[in-house]
């Protein structure tokens, strides 16, 4: 039962993760057509927000129940817009463009799913007392 929770957390992060790499990869695709970083991270955000209304809808109406993996990409995505969204007024970020910036957020999404699977692989193994290294 441990070893269950343990790993649905993970998953759950994990997705959150994704959800980061995915904003990334959107923000590079969208720099192409949208000069405005500050634009395409409002239609980034907005998106994440359909979404939520959605996934949230959907239970209600049709009781359904919410779908946790849906919710931890779309948080990773609204996550990764509410931080170049704070950073993009402070003048801090106006030196890189959008693809670099989106590049940037991809690989950082990139890393931490690693990371957070790395973790969880060694935790689970910890937990059921497998050797981890071979």
């Amino acid at each position: 039962m441990t070893a269950s929770s343990g790993l649905s957390r993970v998953r759950t992060l994990g997705r959150v993760a994704t959800g980061f790499s995915i904003a990334g990869f959107i923000i590079v695709l969208a720099g192409f057509v949208v000069p405005s970083l500050q634009m395409i991270v409002l239609v980034l955000a907005g998106l994440a927000g359909l979404e939520l209304v959605y996934q949230f809808g959907r239970s209600l109406v049709n009781g359904d129940r919410v779908r946790f993996g849906s919710l931890g990409t779309v948080c990773g995505v609204g996550v990764a817009a509410a931080l170049v969204g704070a950073f993009a007024p402070l003048d801090i970020l106006p030196a890189f463009e959008s693809s670099r910036i989106g590049t940037g957020i991809f690989v950082t999404g990139f890393l931490l799913y690693i990371a957070i699977w790395e973790y969880g692989r060694r935790d689970l193994f910890r937990l059921t007392g497998r050797v981890t290294d071979k």
